[in-house]
């Protein structure tokens, strides 16, 4: 079996050594390593000339995540691809799993698996799983983005044929969007295995606050609407947990007021859903309370 790994790169270069190496170091099978500059201004270009020779290395103008992601699909010669970001890692073993999910699985166009949460010193926090039955998978990714790219392979063809990345979302969206587009282009399935390293720090994406994901997001669910001809009533859900997630980022900053409002939103849609509700009420106590009740759940669990 042979991959494409394909890691698009920002100023990465307190990182980067080590995504490349993860991927490198995968055995098994055979691979190329597809790094794509995305216009970096730190040291990001030296922390890479180690590996000359060893790797692909693609440099182009500040385009974001999604255009240096498509520029990598672009440029492989492998029939699968999988994505690893720049700060993130493979953990051993995980394309040789991958590859054995592939020959069971023929027909699939894309796998994705579990991945660890660690921070930036590679402290292991948890296990971020993923809902692996694929009957209701078509349904779900669009109700909610589960997946975390490095944890993804897929047919590089039918990611041509989607168009790979939307590049105009440059917050959030762009990889939401493509797992449901491909969802429709044939079966996806769960390796089963915990393939890599999520890096929480402060410039990761997830744990951003901010409209701009928020409507990133919805760009994105009302182009899927529109080109996939959604259930309305799952286009409504959808949109609720858009606005719950965003509600959760506010409160997580500190931002009860903005918070407060994100949660409306979603109740507006979802007037049952128990954790928008729970979030309101959260957003209504004293920041110091609210800390209290987190320390009191954390000692009970």
């Amino acid at each position: 079996m042979k991959f494409s790994v394909v890691i698009p790169a920002c100023n990465a270069g307190r990182f980067v050594a080590d995504a490349v190496l993860s991927a490198l170091d995968q055995e098994g099978v055979e691979k190329e390593v597809i790094v794509v500059d995305d216009g970096s201004t730190d040291d990001t270009p030296q922390a890479l000339e180690r590996f000359a020779g060893r790797l692909r290395l693609l440099r182009q103008p500040n385009l974001g995540v999604a255009a240096a992601r498509n520029r990598g699909i672009r440029e492989a010669t492998c029939e699968w691809i999988a994505f690893l970001d720049g700060d993130d890692l493979f953990l051993p073993g995980h394309l040789a799993r991958a590859g054995q999910g592939i020959a069971r699985h023929p027909e699939a166009v894309m796998f994705y698996a579990d991945v660890e949460a660690r921070d930036e010193e590679l402290r292991f926090r948890k296990v971020l799983r993923s809902p692996r039955d694929p009957a209701a998978f078509k349904e779900r990714i669009v109700l909610n983005n589960f997946i975390y790219s490095n944890s993804v392979v897929a047919r590089r063809d039918a990611l041509l044929l989607c168009a790979g990345f939307a590049e105009d979302l440059r917050h959030a969206g762009e990889d939401w969007e493509l797992w449901v587009r491909l969802s429709r282009r044939g079966p996806v399935f769960h390796l089963g295995h915990v393939a890599g390293v999520y890096r929480w720090h402060e410039r990761s994406k997830i744990r951003s606050p901010g409209p701009g994901l928020r409507e990133d997001n919805l760009r994105a669910l009302e182009r899927l609407s529109r080109d996939l001809a959604l259930e309305p009533a799952l286009v409504r859900q959808a949109r609720a947990r858009i606005y719950y997630e965003s509600g959760v980022r506010y409160l997580a900053a500190g931002e009860r007021r903005l918070s407060r409002e994100e949660f409306r939103r979603a109740l507006a849609l979802a007037p049952t859903d128990a954790g928008s509700w729970a979030g309101w009420l959260l957003s209504l106590l004293p920041a110091a309370l609210t800390r209290w009740l987190r320390r009191m759940r954390g000692a009970v669990s």
